[in-house]
């Protein structure tokens, strides 16, 4: 499953709680035989794994059937007078992404979002990562279909907190985000879950296309790479959704440009921070030292992040910050793809055609080659691209 975190601003600090109007879930019995369809998918993986795995496995399932079995088809929440017409709006505008998603851009939508979903609590996935205090290697988890995994996720906000603390009883930094939404792939209909739709129409639109791409390309292992390429396509199909919608002089359009410029210049102080350790970690220094030493970059990010505040052009996009640690930076720089990187140059070198990248990544992943030199490849032989 690959999963959203909440918002426009995806940095989300360890144990900081934030919250979300939503509704009780209602489960029926119709969730006992999505459940049992669930356990079968999983059920000879799960005979491959520890015993420990195989029940957060059985907990994933059991989770997954309970959203499965409360959705509602979103025909009958648009003819429901008690439902606000604020969702009633989301549930359109999620619809009409899904369908422009399917036809401009190339993207699998199936059978996703012809349902609504209310979430109970503040919010849908609890997701734990974790790294070492001394390098910027991640801590991964393994698991059938998906592969290795650099977070994992909890219907269960105790289940995480514990996972947490398995982990800082180790020696690990951790961080603890909340998703809002999540994608399983294909392999299921993913309904428009209620954490989504309290949202500003742009994020929704963000949101909807970013998951969509989870549906249809998906690289197995390369977790920083999935949703690279995700928060990429979703940042430049928004604008094009946007455009066919309300026009590029219309206020949404101008909200998304503000919005992706404001994440960029977090995106920024979070990849110099990278950098910053990246450097002292390779240093042949004791790892006291290096602890010691990386106090004084943390310190010097939360002031760069501090002072963020006053640069947004959405006013009320800011930055609220705990502490610093490696499993943060990580946390968040998982979701920002480099300018220079290899999407962004097959993107251009396809002449911005955005659907042409999409079919140029399922190309790659149909491919079974290493994603990163299957890209290489391509624009060596399209452009003269000087190898890596």
């Amino acid at each position: 499953m690959s999963w959203r975190i909440k918002g426009c601003n995806r940095y989300v600090n360890k144990r900081r709680d934030s919250s979300y109007k939503s509704c009780p879930l209602l489960f029926n019995v119709k969730g006992m035989g999505l459940l049992c369809a669930l356990l079968s998918l999983i059920l000879c993986p799960m005979l491959l794994t520890s015993c420990a795995h195989g029940l957060y496995l059985g907990k994933l399932a059991w989770g997954e059937a309970q959203v499965l079995g409360g959705r509602v088809s979103n025909q009958e929440v648009l003819k429901d007078a008690t439902i606000d017409e604020e969702i009633k709006e989301g549930i359109r505008l999620a619809q009409a992404v899904a369908e422009f998603s399917e036809k401009k851009l190339g993207l699998r939508a199936d059978g996703c979002y012809k349902s609504f979903y209310h979430v109970k609590g503040d919010a849908l996935i609890y997701l734990v990562s974790a790294c070492p205090k001394d390098s910027l290697e991640p801590y991964t988890w393994r698991f059938p279909i998906v592969g290795e995994m650099e977070y994992k996720g909890f219907f269960n906000k105790k289940d995480a907190v514990k996972e947490i603390k398995r982990l800082e009883e180790q020696g690990f930094d951790t961080c603890l985000q909340h998703a809002i939404a999540f994608s399983t792939l294909g392999w299921l209909n993913d309904p428009i879950y209620s954490t989504i739709l309290g949202h500003h129409p742009v994020v929704i639109i963000n949101i909807i296309i970013h998951e969509l791409v989870h549906n249809t390309v998906f690289f197995k292992g390369e977790t920083a790479l999935n949703e690279g390429l995700a928060s990429f396509i979703a940042e430049k199909g928004t604008l094009l959704f946007i455009t066919e919608q309300f026009g590029a002089s219309s206020p949404q359009y101008q909200l998304a440009l503000d919005l992706n410029r404001d994440e960029e210049l977090i995106s920024g102080v979070f990849e110099a921070l990278y950098d910053a350790l990246q450097k002292l970690y390779t240093q042949d220094i004791t790892r006291e030292e290096k602890i010691d030493k990386r106090e004084e970059i943390f310190a010097h990010g939360q002031r760069c992040l501090a002072d963020l505040n006053n640069q947004f052009k959405k006013k009320n996009f800011s930055v609220s910050m705990g502490g610093l640690n490696n499993a943060v930076v990580l946390a968040h720089r998982r979701y920002h793809f480099p300018s220079e990187g290899l999407i962004v140059k097959a993107y251009e070198a396809l002449g911005e055609d955005l659907k042409g990248l999409v079919e140029l990544l399922r190309t790659a992943r149909k491919s079974k080659e290493e994603p990163s030199r299957f890209l290489e490849k391509w624009l060596q032989e399209r452009s003269g691209y000087p190898p890596g």
